[in-house]
Order: structure tokens, then sequence, then C-alpha cells
């Protein structure tokens, strides 16, 4: 797993308590960048196949929820995360102690 789908995974686990640092970090690691700031809005770009896509999120401590699952349905259509992977070896103890 490349660091950049451990650091989606950790942020899809937890999304109401991500800093909006690790979420710009994720959207440059898929080739978004910080074009303009204004205010505490700040307006991402990036390309999802030949489609320009535009994401502004306002920087308030905590980030909203709505704001990190709208980039990460953004990120998993870009590319789709396999959730077997991650999950892996999770829950056998769960089964075999009942």
């Amino acid at each position: 797993m490349t660091r950049r789908q451990k650091r989606r995974l950790r942020i899809a686990q937890n999304p109401r308590n991500v800093r909006f640092e690790d979420l710009r970090r994720l959207l440059e690691d898929y080739g978004f960048e910080l074009r303009r700031t204004k205010g505490s809005h700040h307006s991402f770009v990036g390309y999802m196949g030949d489609e320009k896509v535009t994401l502004v999120i306002p920087f308030r401590l905590p980030l909203q929820k709505v704001y990190v699952e709208k980039v990460l349905a953004i990120l998993n259509e870009i590319e789709p995360l396999d959730s077997d992977e991650s999950e892996e070896g999770e829950g056998d103890d769960d089964e075999q102690a009942t």
C-alpha cells in the first residue's frame, strides 16, 4: 500500500477529525493544485479524466465532514480504493470467539 493510499484510508476511517493540512496533502497527491485562497476559502483544481474539477474548501477547525466526504468521493472516481486490502485479517478473531 502506497503512502497516499494510507493517508486516504486514514482520512476515510475518521472523516470528522481531519486536519486541513492532511486534506491538502491528499489532494496534492492526486494532482490537485491550490489555485486560490480568498478569505478562508481555498480553491483546489484538478482533473478527473478530461474534466476539470474545482473544489472549494473553507478552512475551519475542525473541517466539516461534508467537505471531506466530497473529496473522498472524487478521489474514489479517480482511483478506486480497494477496501479488501485494507480490511484483510480484521474481524477474523470475532467470528472464532463466538
